[in-house]
């Protein structure tokens, strides 16, 4: 029981279908958020306010689909359904994490990819997409 489905809202096995990221540790103390194949993850560093207006860049994401938890880091999750999630983690400790998380927007991949071949340095002087 150490995944997490954000359509269902609850907690799931790592082997279920409907999983969207799950904690994984090692014998060193280290905890990490892993995602399947089809979905993407990256550490947006430390913040304050999960919910403060923030913009998300494309690109960056983690090649292993993993990516190492600190406390009070933030990390943005992109599923293929094109839905964003921004998830806080506030702690760790004996194999548990404390993390909240809100729906941040849907962006579809090939929208996406459409935008990057248009501004592959980014967009002009807006936000790629915030809220």
């Amino acid at each position: 029981m150490a995944g997490y489905s954000f359509a269902d809202q609850r907690i799931v096995s790592c082997e279920d279908s409907s999983v969207d990221v799950y904690l994984s540790y090692t014998d060193d103390g280290n905890y990490y958020f892993l995602v399947p194949e089809d979905t993407d993850i990256k550490d947006i560093g430390q913040r304050n306010a999960l919910q403060a207006r923030i913009m998300i860049k494309p690109g960056n994401w983690s090649t292993s689909h993993s990516v190492q938890l600190m406390a009070g880091h933030e990390y943005v999750l992109w599923t293929p359904e094109g839905d964003l999630f921004l998830i806080r983690v506030s702690a760790l400790w004996n194999k548990h994490v404390l993390f909240d998380w809100v729906w941040h927007s849907n962006l579809s991949r090939k929208d996406a990819e459409e935008f990057l071949k248009k501004y592959p340095n980014g967009p002009p002087q807006t936000p790629y997409f915030n809220r």
